[in-house]
């Protein structure tokens, strides 16, 4: 009774530490200079979120304007909540701890209580959940959406009320950003489960209604984005496509824009489909180019390094919220777990279990993929990281076992898996210069300035110069 009563115990005791660590980054961030630049800049992401809620607030939702781009979720509900005080990012908190739940939850059911506390115990220790929790970028959000799909889909069974609130769920992450490919992976997955269950097709029908009542009842379409390229990017997906399968300089990592990159766009003439035609084109002209590109790109992915855009993780813990400095763990320390627990998930845990992973498993290729063909972006990869942190618990688990057991074979497979896996999954910040580059605190230094803190603004700028020198 008293290790039941522990075992219960623990899993609420590190919500509670992460939910008051949030609160303290909260508590550090709020009101500051620099929190409310990098906000309002209309350089910066937050600043679009934001234009598109006011739209929302002054003309209404149902209003139709040109003027409108993103999809109209986030927006939505920055005017619900407002763009300036403590309502989102306390709302962003919270569904960053019943991530985190569901984390558990999901482990719970697939690897028992000591991997689901593990990969609750990574995630409460994952620093960027913290920072994009108190950030006007939609991370979070689509992080909580994409993990409650699963897990209301996993424990269902064929109840189609699950099924139902599981449509709403993905009709609303489509409107909050869209991920089409997930879309086709529940498809494939339900045709399976249909071909296996015929009590899965009523189950299938009612996600479908549901997620086509929210989309249509939802859906507000945004402006065309036509025009010259920006000095920073191509607004839509066209823009965003080409940005991560384009040669230049940056690596597929940023949507700053460049002649190659003005080139394929005038060739899609700003069609989806076309571009990626034009980039089929390109890679077939040049295969050993892409080639290098696309293995860079699977580096920065599964790298330790968090790529920044609008909002670097790196200057935020050196310079900005104290919170960050508690020694998080690394993205590239919970891949090599992860990949071993996908392992023992499919080899070692016996036919009879493996279907419950095809879920979780298809799921997971789709994000990846949707991901991987854009820009590879610490914020991007945020809604990925939760599953990884499911399969690293069981991962860490089938290691202790095989410690445990002492056997030299499985021991030495262990050990040269996890060798080669870390390797692969090293911190390294190329093709930036830095994790902080002299734009990092030119930024800041900015904030600073406009706040009246000249002595700041003045240290800043020179740690700029001197980065930018280099």
């Amino acid at each position: 009774m008293e290790r039941r009563g522990f075992q219960s115990a623990v899993a609420p005791a590190i919500l509670l530490l992460s939910f008051l660590l949030h609160i303290a980054l909260l508590y550090q961030l709020s009101g500051t200079p620099h929190e409310t630049f990098f906000r309002h800049n209309p350089a910066f992401d937050s600043s679009r979120f934001i234009n598109d809620a006011q739209l929302i607030s002054d003309k209404g939702f149902y209003t139709s304007t040109d003027e409108r781009r993103l999809p109209p979720l986030y927006p939505l509900l920055i005017s619900a909540l407002g763009e300036d005080g403590y309502g989102l990012p306390i709302f962003q908190s919270i569904l960053n701890i019943a991530s985190l739940a569901m984390i558990y939850r999901l482990a719970l059911i697939y690897f028992g209580w000591r991997g689901a506390i593990i990969a609750l115990t990574l995630g409460a220790l994952y620093g960027p959940l913290y920072l994009y929790g108190m950030t006007t970028l939609r991370a979070s959000v689509i992080t909580f959406q994409s993990l409650l799909v699963v897990m209301l889909l996993t424990i269902n069974g064929n109840r189609r009320i699950y099924a139902g609130i599981a449509g709403f769920v993905m009709g609303l992450l489509m409107l909050t950003r869209p991920y089409p490919l997930s879309l086709a992976a529940l498809f494939i997955y339900f045709v399976y489960s249909a071909v296996r269950n015929k009590k899965s097709i009523s189950r299938s029908a009612t996600f479908a209604i549901l997620f086509a009542m929210v989309y249509i009842l939802l859906w507000r379409p945004g402006g065309t984005g036509s025009g010259e390229l920006s000095s920073v990017q191509k607004s839509g997906i066209t823009g965003h496509f080409l940005s991560g399968n384009v040669l230049d300089n940056n690596y597929g990592y940023s949507w700053h824009t460049s002649p190659e990159k003005e080139r394929l766009y005038k060739a899609s003439e700003g069609s989806p489909l076309k571009a990626v035609g034009v980039v089929a084109g390109e890679i077939a002209k040049r295969p050993a180019d892409y080639a290098k590109l696309y293995t860079k790109k699977l580096r920065m992915f599964f790298g330790s390094y968090e790529i920044p855009s609008n909002y670097n993780y790196y200057l935020y813990r050196e310079h900005i919220g104290p919170a960050l400095k508690i020694p998080f763990v690394r993205f590239g320390w919970i891949v090599p777990f992860a990949l071993l627990g996908i392992w023992v998930s499919f080899g070692a845990q016996g036919a009879s279990n493996r279907e419950m992973f095809i879920l979780p498993l298809a799921w997971f290729t789709a994000l990846f993929l949707g991901i991987f063909i854009f820009i590879i972006q610490s914020r991007y990869r945020l809604p990925i990281v939760p599953l990884f942190l499911i399969f690293a618990g069981g991962g860490i688990d089938a290691a202790l076992k095989i410690i445990a057991e002492r056997n030299r074979v499985k021991g030495v497979f262990l050990a040269t898996f996890l060798a080669l896996a870390f390797y692969f999954c090293r911190f390294d910040y190329a093709p930036l210069p830095a994790p902080i580059t002299g734009i990092d605190y030119r930024n800041l230094a900015m904030a600073y300035a406009q706040s009246g803190d000249e002595s700041k603004s003045r240290f800043f700028l020179a740690k700029s110069q001197n980065h930018l020198a280099k």
